[in-house]
């Protein structure tokens, strides 16, 4: 139980951040990232893609 509790708070603390021309455009914790892409894979993938065209980068920080 203790390994699931230090995950979870794990993945609230770091973020999933997207910068497109050395701005920040997006900041979400990295749990967010993980089940809006189990709810919606398709249109995650579709939007990563799509921002990687727009010239976005995206990191994990934290």
């Amino acid at each position: 139980m203790e390994t699931i509790k230090r995950l979870l708070r794990r993945s609230i603390e770091r973020q999933f951040v997207v910068y497109r021309r050395e701005r920040q455009v997006l900041s979400m914790p990295v749990l967010a990232l993980v089940v809006l892409a189990i709810c919606a894979l398709w249109a995650t993938v579709l939007a990563g893609i799509i921002g990687l065209c727009c010239g976005c980068t995206y990191r994990f920080e934290g």
